[in-house]
């Protein structure tokens, strides 16, 4: 099961606000659980076959391919596929 958690859309320098609210969630990992972190650059990199922009859709589409392979293998990937 693929569970996505919205971030605070907010910045966390320059021009926020001093009193901006930045929300957290606790998540309960259970064993064999994968994490996948990223900043908001990662969709706009390029990459695959065609060499476009991933865009949110492709980078939730290559998260799920990546998912069960070991780090070792999602590594290789990743590298191969940048």
């Amino acid at each position: 099961e693929n569970i996505i958690y919205k971030p605070t859309k907010a910045g966390i320098a320059g021009n926020t606000e001093s009193n901006q609210q930045f929300y957290g969630n606790v998540i309960e990992l259970q064993a064999n659980d994968e994490i996948f972190l990223f900043s908001d650059g990662a969709p706009d990199q390029f990459g695959g076959e065609k060499g476009k922009k991933l865009m949110t859709v492709g980078l939730k589409d290559l998260f799920k391919h990546i998912n069960g392979m070991t780090s070792i293998e999602q590594k290789k990937y990743l590298e191969d596929f940048y």
